[in-house]
């Protein structure tokens, strides 16, 4: 494997870089690398108070509200249902657990180009001439950033919402996991130790120690033979958990810890989506259909005696089992990234603190050190960066409650289509009756059976011999015509031979009784059927 600090070394540093480190340390006057108590150089953009606190303060926002999405999905799996494997119903409500989720995220993406970014200055631009007091602060910052990643992949359950953007997000984040590695197997204590050279200073000299070896440069304790470290600390560490945290090296038995369950959050994001894949055709619907089949087959409702275990459901052991181990994974993955963002922030507060009480650190004429000041330009952008965080939960409140407006109206809007598609119905229905009714005719003959009343004027004849359907669009109007007497008349003595009625009398003609009609411009009386009488 290849090794990202490969050139930071004695040999290295001199031939691809043209620097040659003064490894040499003499008692009078005491001096590290022909440096003396304040001469040495700061670092802000590596070191300062500003992007040190921005460091652990965003990795602890993210812890914190990790934690509340946890405890908040430990309610919704007690809450819920887990006799089971129905698929959840369309949320019809704010999602409280994704605007956590959300700023996890977010948390981890404003870190991982700031860790990237230090991986690759240390490769290319800084290995030789960072002190291992800076090497140290680097180290341990990625670490902090390494938890951030971690919490973001275990507790964020949308991680994988866009497939595309989350390879991009999970192979960087694999590629600082990468860089931080072989830099915690470069601080291998027992590297340097095996080749009869210093090794690498890492443990905080105690308050009465005024100086240290820690001010030389990282390069001094650092060799070319030594690259291949990384492969000897990864074996020994899998062959033997006793052996990976049983090293002086912290920071590699934590990214050690971390590396492992990284792996294990992928294997749980395929299991995610493999379970996602259900309600869609392909792979991933027939495997869990096989499963699903397997477990009736094996449960008490079994067909052969051969396979059945009797009073045992394995649909509800498999259901409950997941439950419990879905919050042990959150759990776990939890506690480990706290573990390293205590321990890790810790660590490089503790270390400033002494290297700013041994005063090697050279001062500005006002008498103090540049890493106590955040105002430069590479503390101010990581801060003013932090910034995206709010913005961040300002979108995700909005998106949340705009896509709630939408669901009320779609709601509404759904009520009022439902009140006027009853509305329609019951005026079909009385229509229905009205052609049912005998007074008015039966369904099958039409307006066949009926007949105006008393002073009322004659309505026109209309070609239809069947009602309209309510539900059909309206059909154009016939051409009407003025009934002839005699058509008028076999219609009221059909009618009442039908009904059994008396013989009715004949209707009158309009141009006898004078009455108007469409093409009389006369004015009479209104026509009189009250003569008639059809019982």
């Amino acid at each position: 494997m290849g090794n990202i600090s490969s050139h930071v070394s004695i040999e290295g540093c001199k031939a691809y870089y043209n620097v040659s480190l003064d490894c040499s340390i003499t008692d009078y006057p005491r001096s590290y690398g022909g440096l003396t108590k304040g001469t040495l150089q700061g670092d802000p953009d590596i070191a300062g108070i500003g992007i040190v606190s921005v460091f652990i303060a965003v990795s602890g926002f993210a812890l914190v509200t990790a934690l509340i999405a946890v405890i908040w999905q430990t309610i919704k799996c007690y809450r819920k249902s887990i006799w089971s494997f129905t698929e959840e119903r369309e949320k019809d409500h704010t999602s409280v657990s994704e605007i956590l989720e959300t700023l996890v995220l977010s948390c981890s993406d404003q870190q991982l180009f700031t860790g990237a970014a230090y991986a690759l200055a240390v490769r290319y631009w800084r290995g030789c001439t960072l002190s291992a007091y800076h090497y140290n602060v680097v180290a341990n910052g990625l670490l902090i950033t390494l938890a951030t990643h971690l919490l973001a992949i275990t507790v964020v359950l949308h991680y994988w919402k866009y497939p595309f953007l989350a390879t991009i997000r999970a192979a960087v984040t694999f590629g600082v996991f990468w860089a931080a590695g072989l830099m915690m197997a470069k601080r291998h204590t027992q590297v340097g130790a095996e080749h009869g050279d210093e090794s690498f200073p890492i443990k905080i000299p105690g308050a009465d120690a005024p100086d240290d070896k820690m001010f030389l440069a990282a390069g001094c304790f650092q060799r070319k033979s030594h690259d291949d470290k990384f492969n000897e600390a990864w074996s020994a560490s899998l062959q033997s958990t006793g052996a990976a945290f049983g090293m002086e090296n912290q920071g590699w038995n934590l990214w050690f810890l971390m590396m492992v369950w990284w792996s294990v959050a992928i294997a749980a994001e395929v299991l995610r989506w493999i379970r996602r894949g259900q309600g869609k055709r392909g792979l991933r619907r027939n495997l869990i259909h096989r499963t699903k089949t397997w477990a009736d087959q094996t449960g008490p409702e079994a067909p052969t005696a051969k396979f059945s275990i009797k009073k045992v459901n394995w649909r509800l052991v498999g259901s409950v089992f997941f439950k419990i181990a879905f919050l042990l994974y959150l759990y776990a993955g939890l506690g480990i990234s706290a573990v390293v963002v205590i321990s890790s922030g810790t660590y490089i507060r503790d270390l400033r603190s002494w290297v700013h009480d041994t005063h090697w650190l050279e001062n500005d004429p006002s008498g103090h050190d540049e890493e106590q000041d955040a105002n430069s330009l590479g503390q101010l952008i990581p801060i003013f960066l932090s910034s995206l965080t709010v913005f961040a939960f300002l979108q995700a409140v909005n998106e949340k409650v705009s896509r709630h407006r939408k669901r009320k109206h779609a709601r509404e809007e759904r009520r009022e289509g439902d009140e006027e598609k009853e509305s329609g119905y019951a005026y079909a229905d009385d229509q229905q009756h009205l052609l049912k009714d005998p007074e008015c005719g039966s369904r099958k003959g039409g307006n066949k059976g009926y007949l105006p009343w008393a002073g009322e004027p004659p309505a026109y004849q209309s070609t239809a011999t069947s009602p309209q359907n309510p539900r059909l669009p309206p059909r154009p109007a016939p051409a009407r015509t003025w009934a002839e007497p005699s058509s008028i008349s076999s219609r009221a003595t059909n009618t009442h031979a039908r009904h059994g009625t008396s013989s009715p009398g004949t209707w009158p003609h309009p141009a006898a009784s004078g009455a108007q009609g469409p093409g009389n411009s006369s004015v009479g009386s209104r026509w009189d059927y009250s003569p008639l009488n059809f019982g």
